[in-house]
């Protein structure tokens, strides 16, 4: 029961500190807030959403001079341009994830969340420790294998080669072995 009440106690503290309440205007802070998250909005996101009104009445009426005209200048079949309006949206991007089924899911991945529910499974499960926690990047995108922008970084396969020839001796003949227990690596390009 005492932490059944830490627990209670822990969420209204994170309410009223982190939290604005959507009804009460008087305590609403300048920047715009997203009333789901409690998020407030970035600059260039505040200002796209400010602007939002104004520019879909631009946009309005670029379609009706070129769509509905009658001098034939445009067609009324004509794709119509994106507005380039950012959101709340936009400031928590959506990842690509996929299941042990094969199916890909699109979701939105918090890595500060993702890193409290690691450390809560720490405490509630005795087979993960911290360390088995900490030993992994908490982020979107594996910094190890990925650039900040999502591109790929390049290694030397040559560097990787090598290190695989140093853990192994040379062999001219191949012994006997077990085939459920050997991994036979043949790289063609690796002779030129």
């Amino acid at each position: 029961m005492k932490r059944d009440e830490k627990h209670v106690q822990a969420l209204i503290v994170y309410i009223t500190e982190n939290m604005t309440n959507p009804f009460d205007v008087d305590n609403h802070p300048r920047q715009l807030i997203n009333i789901s998250t409690g998020l407030h909005a970035s600059h260039d996101i505040e200002d796209s959403l400010l602007k939002s009104v104004e520019t879909g009445r631009t946009k309005m009426k670029i379609c009706v001079e070129s769509s509905l005209s009658t001098d034939k200048a445009g067609s009324f079949y004509h794709l119509i341009q994106r507005s380039g309006l950012k959101t709340f949206e936009d400031m928590n991007p959506k990842v690509q994830l996929k299941c042990k089924s094969g199916q890909v899911v699109k979701g939105h991945l918090n890595p500060e969340l993702v890193f409290r529910r690691a450390l809560s499974l720490t405490k509630c499960r005795d087979d993960v420790s911290v360390e088995t926690v900490l030993s992994y990047p908490i982020c979107p995108i594996p910094t190890a294998l990925f650039h900040d922008d999502g591109t790929m970084r390049k290694t030397n396969k040559s560097d990787f080669a090598h290190e695989l020839e140093n853990l192994v001796g040379s062999v001219p003949n191949i012994p006997p072995f077990d085939h459920s227990a050997t991994v036979l690596i043949r790289d063609g390009m690796s002779l030129v």
